[in-house]
């Protein structure tokens, strides 16, 4: 079984993203990690993304700097570039991620027997596991699950 984690970027340097952070939390249980990225040349997201990719062979990143973010409506190409991003993918399992999210170093361990175990069942189609947001300081905190 293969997991593919795969994830969408545009100017995370200039947003202040742990993008780096994100994407090598995920290299730890992933065969291979997918970054759509749509910077628009403004900072160094995209040089360090290629930066990255040398030394991680297990990582792709695929730059597309075709999209109209000005354009009403542009939230659209949020889902479009996950499309496109997943469709790099060759895994068995798809881990999607957003590029602010980080897999707890004490969970990284869980994740390949969990997917594992759903790929053999068979009965399983989609999995959502709970998510803590901090909101913009420690202090403030979401946790999500979606069912």
């Amino acid at each position: 079984m293969k997991i593919s984690a795969y994830c969408t970027t545009r100017n995370a340097q200039e947003m202040e993203y742990p993008y780096i952070e994100s994407i090598k939390s995920h290299l730890q249980f992933a065969d291979e990690v997918i970054v759509y990225d749509t910077s628009d040349g403004t900072d160094s997201t995209l040089i360090k993304l290629h930066e990255l990719a040398s030394q991680e062979i297990k990582l792709k990143i695929i730059h597309n700097d075709e999209i109209d973010w000005s354009a009403p409506n542009h939230g659209i190409f949020d889902g479009y570039c996950k499309t496109l991003s997943r469709k790099q993918c060759s895994g068995d399992m798809l881990w999607q991620f957003d590029i602010d999210e980080i897999v707890h170093e004490k969970h990284v361990s869980l994740i390949r027997p969990l997917a594992q175990n759903i790929f053999e069942s068979k009965d399983i189609e989609l999995l959502a596991l709970p998510v803590i947001d901090y909101w913009g300081r420690n202090s403030r905190v979401r946790l999500d699950v979606t069912v």
